[in-house]
C-alpha cells in the first residue's frame, strides 16, 4: 500500500502571507487579491496570533457593518489551530472537518510554516483510499499485493 502524505508533504499550492496585527482589513484583502488567496496569517513577535479568511471578512466585517479599516486583531480568528508537519493527512482532515475550518495552518510552537486548502487534504485522503481500494482487490482477485508479492 503507498504511505499517506503527511502535511509537509501537500504545502506548497498556497503561498504563506504574514501581516501584522495592526494591518487593517482593506491592506489583508488587498494581499488575497495580489497572491489570489483565501487567507492570510496575522503574526506578533514572530509567533502565529491569528487568521484572517473571506469567511471572517464576510461575516465580522461586511455582515457586521464594519468599516475595513478595522485592525486585524479585531476581526481575526485568534490562536488557530496548527497542525504539525508530520501529521498524517487523514487525521488533518479529521481535525479540520472537527473544526470547521477551511484552510489548515501547519506548523508548531506557535509559528505557522505553510497552509493547505481542506480540498487539498480531502483530495489526498480521496486519492490514497482509491489505491488503497484498488489493492485490496488486486489482492482479492490474485492473492497477491503489489509491492510485496504473492501471500503465502
Amino acid at each position: 500500500m503507498i504511505p499517506e502524505k503527511t502535511m509537509l508533504d501537500l504545502l506548497g499550492g498556497d503561498p504563506l502571507v504574514r501581516m501584522l496585527p495592526h494591518a487593517t482589513v482593506t491592506e489583508a484583502s488587498r494581499e488575497m487579491l495580489r497572491h489570489h488567496i483565501g487567507a492570510v496569517v496575522i503574526e506578533e513577535n514572530d509567533q502565529t496570533i491569528g487568521i484572517l479568511t473571506e469567511r471572517d471578512i464576510n461575516y465580522r466585517v461586511v455582515a457586521s457593518g464594519r468599516d475595513t479599516t478595522a485592525l486585524l486583531r479585531d476581526v481575526m480568528t485568534p490562536d488557530p489551530t496548527l497542525i504539525p508537519p508530520n501529521t498524517k493527512a487523514s487525521d488533518a482532515l479529521r481535525q479540520v472537518v472537527h473544526h470547521r475550518y477551511r484552510y489548515a495552518l501547519v506548523g508548531q510552537d506557535r509559528k505557522a510554516i505553510g497552509i493547505v486548502l481542506i480540498s487539498r487534504i480531502f483530495a489526498e485522503v480521496t486519492k490514497n483510499l482509491d489505491n488503497n481500494v484498488d489493492e485490496i482487490d488486486a489482492f482479492i482477485r490474485d492473492g497477491v499485493f503489489s509491492d510485496r508479492g504473492p501471500l503465502h
